[in-house]
C-alpha cells in the first residue's frame, strides 16, 4: 500500500513540475527581434474570404521589449497584456515559428497565435484556435 501510494505522490510531482516548465524566450533588451515595434493591420482572412479595415478605421498592435502586447483600436488603447514569445512547430506551417502565448482570463497561459515574418516590414498572425483566421500587419515606423 505504501508503494502504491509512494508511486502515486511521484507521479502526481512530475506532472505538475512538468506542465509548470516553460520554454519562453525572454524579450528584454532584443530590440532587433522581428515582432518589437508597432504594427498596422491590413488585412485577415480565412477559409470564407478576405476582409480589410472599414474607411476611417485602424487596429495597431505594439510588441514591447518587456513583454508587454498594446492594442489600439482608432489610436484608442483597448487592451494591454503580458505575452510570452517560444519557437515552435505548427502543423499547418512548413518552418519553426514564433508562438505567442496569452493569459486567459482564468489566469492559464493559452497559444493565442503564431507569427511569421515574411519580409522585413510584415507580420503574420496565424491564429491556433478554432476560427484559425490568419490576420496580417506592416510595421509602422
Amino acid at each position: 500500500m505504501k508503494a502504491i501510494r509512494f508511486s502515486l505522490l511521484l507521479g502526481i510531482s512530475c506532472v505538475v513540475s512538468f506542465s509548470c516548465e516553460t520554454t519562453t524566450t525572454p524579450l528584454v533588451g532584443q530590440d532587433q527581434h522581428p515582432i518589437i515595434g508597432l504594427w498596422n493591420w491590413v488585412r485577415s482572412g480565412s477559409a470564407g474570404g478576405w476582409t480589410t479595415p472599414p474607411a476611417g478605421y485602424t487596429k495597431n498592435i505594439q510588441f514591447t521589449t518587456d513583454s508587454i502586447l498594446y492594442q489600439f483600436v482608432n489610436d484608442t488603447l483597448i487592451s494591454q497584456e503580458e505575452y510570452r514569445l517560444r519557437r515552435g512547430k505548427i502543423y499547418w506551417i512548413p518552418d519553426s515559428v514564433d508562438i505567442i502565448s496569452l493569459i486567459s482570463f482564468r489566469g492559464y497561459w493559452y497559444d493565442a497565435w503564431a507569427a511569421q515574418y515574411p519580409y522585413e516590414d510584415t507580420l503574420i498572425l496565424d491564429e491556433l484556435g478554432p476560427e484559425a483566421v490568419e490576420r496580417v500587419y506592416v510595421q509602422i515606423k
